[in-house]
């Protein structure tokens, strides 16, 4: 269980630090409106991108990825306590968002925002399918807090 709360508060930070990237893309859209010749020709393809995607449901995943770092965390924290609404319901709802992600990030986004099938969505999906039977079926009995 131990190694399995390390593992959430390790997907927890590197979630953290994706989401600041993920909305460090935001500042593109103004320049991109303006044909601003300050962006780099990558930059220009994330902007267009962002654009035609629209800003609104781009801000609803980054709203997931916060509620996942959170769950993440709480999970985590469940699994060292041994609680079972924190640990084990809560892991549970922690996958369910997780493989939802996974999925908007794999099938919606385009690549030039890092969407598509990489390394990355092999990761979104192998470490929550995981998760989802180690709680239910290895360590099922384990919470009883």
């Amino acid at each position: 269980m131990t190694l399995l709360a390390l593992c959430n508060f390790i997907f927890a930070a590197l979630f953290g630090i994706g989401l600041v990237a993920y909305l460090g893309r935001m500042r593109f859209v103004p320049l991109v409106e303006a044909h601003s010749p300050a962006l780099s020709p990558a930059e220009l393809r994330q902007g267009e991108a962002l654009l035609s995607l629209g800003i609104t449901p781009y801000y609803g995943l980054g709203v997931v990825m916060v509620i996942l770092t959170v769950l993440l965390i709480v999970s985590g924290i469940g699994y060292l306590y041994l609680k079972r609404f924190e640990g084990r319901t809560l892991g549970n709802v922690t996958v369910l968002v997780s493989i939802l992600a996974a999925l908007g990030v794999t099938f919606w986004l385009p690549r030039v925002l890092d969407g598509g099938i990489n390394g990355f969505s092999g990761i979104n999906f192998t470490y929550p399918l995981l998760t989802l039977f180690l709680l239910n079926r290895t360590f099922k009995d384990y919470f009883v807090n």
